[in-house]
């Protein structure tokens, strides 16, 4: 087997071990770029259950699912006390009246449900779990949604009548 291959092989075995690395990860764990490992994933991803999202690749055990295996309630759970660290310190730095952007994601969550009601944002976001916890929070007094789809973003405005 040559070095490539034996590369391979051990990336296979590391992701169904561990359930998700990073490239970046895996190209310090092998010393090599992480264009190396990039070149890599071609054989990597032969392998059905290992699928590449955002740079991160992950064990999937039901291959052949048209839906992504993506949990956000799972997400959430995974590496908490450095998601916590991570929405104190985005918190830290919003000043009053702010106009923010919450992309989604599990982290971006905690940071919408510490956000501190006296701070009277504009927030634009995404996602529904964001969405959810700024309505409970009740950091902002109104909401408009754009184009009235349901992919559109949700924006909220401090202190202005409901919108649309």
């Amino acid at each position: 087997m040559g070095v490539r291959e034996d590369r391979v092989s051990k990336i296979q075995r590391i992701i169904k071990n561990s359930g998700s690395v990073t490239i970046k990860d895996l190209a310090e764990k092998f010393s090599v770029s992480k264009m190396t490992i990039r070149r890599d994933l071609d054989q990597v991803l032969d392998n059905p259950k290992i699928q590449l999202i955002r740079g991160m690749l992950i064990f999937n055990s039901a291959p052949g699912s048209k839906e992504s295996k993506y949990s956000v309630i799972s997400a959430s759970t995974l590496n908490r006390s450095v998601k916590e660290k991570i929405a104190l310190k985005a918190r830290s730095m919003l000043e009053p009246e702010d106009t923010i952007i919450i992309d989604a994601g599990s982290t971006t969550e905690m940071l919408a449900r510490i956000i501190p009601k006296y701070l009277q944002l504009d927030i634009l976001c995404f996602s529904l779990n964001i969405f959810n916890e700024i309505l409970k929070n009740k950091t902002v007094i109104s909401l408009c949604q754009g184009e009235n789809t349901i992919q559109a973003p949700w924006y909220f405005k401090a202190g202005k009548e409901l919108t649309c």
